[in-house]
């Protein structure tokens, strides 16, 4: 603990050519397109692609790479569920081979395998096997916190491949509570994958989950502490890529910074727009923050003799209208919440503004 603490203090000398996403649509769309696009502009780094997946009922989902990837900066990712692992090894590797032979061009395959701790025997043998099939091709595979405890089987893993990713999130409870990352099993899996003396990238949560109507969300300060620590022994990689109009992804300009170990700060843009009836919209963009429940102070002009006004995208006013609680619109878009009109004539342009005073509900 006390090791990783102290290199937190250590001067930042990092661009934004190391940071590293996870893309894990099965379809590309337009908005997706001009994520990777805006990533390709801000940075040198890679993207990681879900290339396929095997499924338990043991069917093959190809998904074909879209003409705007640069395969040089690509690497194809194959997500193998549980099931699989019935089959012998060899024969798991060439079900997976069709999936990679359409991204056979970024000469870079990484395995996703749903390994349980009493079968990681079972993970090298596989990556051996592909390895003979794929000789030319750098393959890597993702690994849990809990793998890192069985020292000798883990280190056989580890030799195979050229590099291992450390996952350190997922959806869990504990002690009753939902968590997205876990700040000490996140600390403890990084250090003990530092003993193994062998490069690894550490994949860190940029996404929310919406649990029994809450809004669970990793800590973004704490994550960024640890991208920065993690960019010294081989990257980082976020899950995931954010794009415009996924509730549940950070803004692709955060996720950039957070990646590179730059914390950010939560920021909302209140926009005033007048409408031909009179009326005034009070519309609001995020950056650096989820979509989640808050509540913001609306600060309106003293002179302001209001007449009439609602609510937008279930928004509620609290204390008259003094405050206004919502759910914040996903990244990259803007929303309406508020219409109000007054008795005397106001320039509610002029109170355009950004905020960082809010509460998360």
């Amino acid at each position: 603990m006390k090791k990783f603490l102290s290199a937190l203090f250590l001067p930042l000398f990092l661009m934004a050519s190391d940071a590293g996403f996870y893309v894990w649509q099965r379809e590309y769309s337009s908005e997706l397109k001009s994520a990777v696009s805006y990533f390709y502009r801000q940075s040198n780094g890679e993207l990681y692609f879900l290339a396929g997946e095997l499924e338990n009922d043991e069917k093959a989902v190809t998904i074909s790479p879209a003409p705007f990837i640069d395969f040089k900066r690509t690497t194809a990712v194959i997500r193998i569920h549980i099931r699989n692992l019935d089959k012998r090894p060899d024969i798991l590797a060439e079900k997976i081979l069709p999936l990679y032979t359409p991204w056979s061009k970024t000469g870079k395959l990484q395995i996703d395998l749903d390994c349980p701790e009493s079968k990681l025997d079972y993970y090298p043998e596989l990556i051996k096997a592909l390895s003979k099939k794929l000789p030319d091709t750098r393959i890597s595979a993702t690994v849990l916190p809990c793998h890192l405890s069985h020292y000798r089987k883990f280190s056989k893993l580890a030799e195979v491949c050229d590099y291992f990713v450390l996952q350190v999130h997922g959806l869990h409870q504990k002690n009753g509570r939902w968590q997205i990352m876990d700040r000490q099993t996140a600390l403890q899996a990084w250090n003990k994958a530092r003993q193994y003396k062998k490069n690894f990238k550490t994949a860190i949560p940029l996404y929310s989950n919406y649990v029994e109507g809450k809004c669970i969300t990793p800590d973004l300060d704490f994550t960024a502490k640890l991208a920065q620590v993690a960019q010294k022994t081989g990257g980082v990689i976020g899950f995931r890529l954010g794009i415009d109009g996924d509730r549940n992804s950070l803004d692709l300009a955060s996720g950039i910074k957070i990646v590179i170990g730059i914390k950010v700060e939560p920021e909302i843009s209140l926009v005033w727009k007048e409408q031909s009836s009179g009326a005034w919209h009070l519309l609001l963009r995020s950056t650096g923050i989820f979509s989640q429940k808050v509540k913001i102070r609306l600060n309106l002009p003293p002179d302001a003799e209001i007449t009439d006004f609602d609510t937008f995208n279930g928004a509620e006013t609290v204390d008259g209208i003094k405050y206004i609680s919502l759910i914040l619109p996903p990244c990259g878009r803007e929303k309406a919440y508020l219409w109000l009109r007054c008795k005397t004539k106001i320039d509610f342009n002029k109170f355009n503004s950004k905020i960082k005073d809010f509460e998360i509900l």
